[in-house]
């Protein structure tokens, strides 16, 4: 008898999380205006969400793949999404011989998100108090005192890259600028406007 209810929890379980993977931006965003002409305005609300959830989720997809596997000789060694309170994060490692290299964008879900706006804003006044200010694919980026670069993008996130043996403004422009020139920074931000 035990082994029978364990195999129905697990039969319902896995066929919960089936359900939940299966579901598409498509399958979000499609019943919305079904729900609103039915008067069902708090579904219809809901499921508004899930739509613009699951649209974020191909946002952040879609900008992943940039993250190149080699990029002007530099090994991608790991890849990574995070996302906590409106924020999300990729963050690509690399390694070139001993050195590593660490390349994070970090905005609001979504482009154009007003927690994106802000961060950007901040970066903005970054770039204008310190460090070396320069463009880099026609975008506005800086470098710091410690060596971490930054690059901001038109929707208000940016992308960073640091490397920990890079530990000046000069060591950091002068070993990164191929890695720099090659890394799709115009890509990215034409992917996320």
């Amino acid at each position: 008898m035990k082994r029978f209810l364990l195999l129905c929890v697990s039969f319902v379980f896995s066929a919960s999380v089936v359900a939940i993977e299966a579901e598409t931006a498509e399958d979000s965003c499609g019943g919305i205006m079904r729900l609103v002409e039915k008067g069902d305005h708090k579904e219809a609300l809901e499921e508004a969400r899930w739509c613009v959830e699951a649209l974020e989720s191909v946002l952040q997809g879609s900008v992943s793949e940039h993250f190149e596997a080699e990029v002007a000789g530099w090994r991608r060694t790991d890849i990574r999404e995070e996302s906590a309170m409106g924020m999300s994060s990729i963050i690509g490692e690399y390694r070139k011989g001993d050195t590593t290299l660490a390349v994070t964008l970090i905005g609001g879900q979504g482009s154009g998100s007003i927690l994106g706006g802000a961060l950007g804003g901040l970066a903005q006044m970054g770039l204008m108090q310190s460090g070396k200010r320069f463009r880099v694919q026609r975008l506005k980026a800086s470098v710091d005192a410690q060596g971490q670069i930054t690059v901001n993008l038109d929707d208000g996130s940016f992308i960073s890259v640091k490397s920990p043996q890079y530990n000046t403004q000069e060591e950091a422009l002068d070993a990164l600028e191929p890695f720099l020139d090659a890394f799709p920074f115009a890509k990215i931000n034409e992917t996320r406007a």
